[in-house]
């Protein structure tokens, strides 16, 4: 496998290559944070053409920060690549350990197993709150920036919400074991409300044709 700390810095034919390649990781966590970062990226490059033109003036202070505020959830999501990896490679030791084990440690090594998921939860909904929130700094963008930037503020919003979207599929999944478990219970409320706020500004968002 791929070391996760390091797979941002390999050309972008080597990371199409690691999804590729049947390894488990990377998967969700670095696809999610990946469409973060480029929709990140996409939000400065916007806010500064915006900046730039002098037919809207009054917008230009709130783009610069907007351009701010999007560099620093993309650096935030850039961080979340690794730290995905590290908790999902926890997560497949967990499973083997189980999978290895006698009948007599199983039982106990299967409650680990579920346990280690948590921060797999976790993370996710970190990561699909970033995402959201860059999509609504690129709905903003899209409204009263730079008109001959408007597609690139409209696919960083897409980008922005398909890794929030598909960040709360990780989190539905890895809360399956613990049912009725309270705290799991919040996620899911958690997980509820993020999903409620994407639709309703996917919604916003007008017709790409």
């Amino acid at each position: 496998m791929t070391d996760a700390v390091n797979r941002l810095d390999l050309p972008l034919s080597d990371l199409v290559a690691c999804f590729t390649s049947g390894d488990p990781c990377p998967g969700v966590g670095t696809a999610a944070g990946v469409a973060g970062a480029v929709a990140a990226g996409l939000i400065g490059m916007v806010a500064q053409i915006t900046c730039r033109n002098e037919e809207e003036p009054g917008f230009r202070d709130r783009a610069t920060e907007i351009a701010g505020q999007a560099a620093t959830i993309g650096e935030r999501l850039t961080r979340s690549i690794a730290e995905d990896a590290r908790i999902f490679q926890r997560v497949i030791e967990a499973r083997r350990a189980r999978d290895a084990a006698d009948e007599s440690e199983k039982e106990a090594l299967a409650a680990k197993a579920v346990e280690a998921l948590r921060p797999a939860i976790e993370l996710p909904l970190e990561v699909a709150e970033a995402s959201l929130a860059l999509a609504v700094l690129a709905k903003e963008l899209f409204d009263h920036g730079m008109r001959s930037a408007s597609s690139d503020a409209r696919t960083a919003a897409s980008l922005a919400l398909a890794g929030a979207e598909s960040s709360l599929a990780a989190v539905t999944l890895n809360l399956e074991p613990f049912e009725s478990d309270a705290w799991a219970v919040r996620k899911r409320e958690e997980s509820a409300r993020i999903w409620r706020q994407l639709l309703a500004l996917r919604d916003s968002l007008p017709a790409p044709v």
